[in-house]
């Protein structure tokens, strides 16, 4: 049953770390975005 209980976390950390990593994904981008539209002084 501890093993289960294990398994389950170990899942469910990983779906945490990729929500977590496609959230960064998207606020890095839009980030970027952002930088894009402001003219680049030399």
């Amino acid at each position: 049953m501890k093993k289960q209980n294990a398994n389950e976390a170990k899942k469910l950390k990983l779906i945490l770390a990729k929500a977590l990593n496609d959230v960064t994904k998207m606020i890095y981008i839009r980030e970027l975005k952002q930088a894009w539209r402001i003219p680049f002084s030399t």
